[in-house]
């Protein structure tokens, strides 16, 4: 019959057998991720502050709006574009705003070229702060129009309903 004494033996010969293996292993995986020349950039707080700050470029807040030398008396100096679906722009919108959204973008186009005259700013926005319909719309206007004063309202719909 075998022994107590062996048996821990033998259990403690195979646990330090197969804890050198894993380090044996290690050593090796590890230098590779050290000096890999394709070795992954993790993102410091610094860089996801500049990434976060650039999703946001061309926000603006209400009260910000409200204070741009554009915006004057009323607010038929700005263009209001609604990304919104269909439905909640029918069910309500900010007086003078149209409806242009990324999933109907080309029958709604229209609509958009003959109420901008391409001086005016252009404020886009969604149901909230989650939405990105907005930052889409803003995006795609820069660019097939190449138009610069282009903003997303910052909390979108819900920021305008609470004012």
């Amino acid at each position: 019959m075998k022994s107590d004494n062996d048996d821990n033996r033998r259990q403690r010969r195979v646990t330090g057998k197969a804890v050198a293996l894993i380090v044996v292993a290690m050593l090796p995986a590890a230098l590779s991720a050290w000096l890999h020349p394709r070795v992954p950039v993790w993102p410091s707080a610094e860089r996801l502050a500049v990434a976060e700050a650039e999703a946001r470029e061309g926000e603006i807040g209400l009260a910000e709006l409200k204070a741009a030398a554009f915006y004057g008396q009323s607010q038929s100096h700005v263009l209001w574009v609604d990304a919104r679906k269909a439905e909640a722009f029918a069910a309500a919108h900010i007086p003078g705003a149209i409806n242009l959204n990324e999933d109907t973008w080309e029958s709604l186009l229209e609509g958009f070229v003959e109420a901008w005259d391409g001086a005016a700013p252009v404020v886009v926005y969604c149901d909230s702060t989650e939405c990105d319909s907005s930052r889409a719309v803003a995006a795609r206007i820069r660019h097939e129009f190449g138009a610069t004063r282009v903003f997303t309202l910052k909390g979108g719909w819900q920021t305008w309903q609470q004012q």
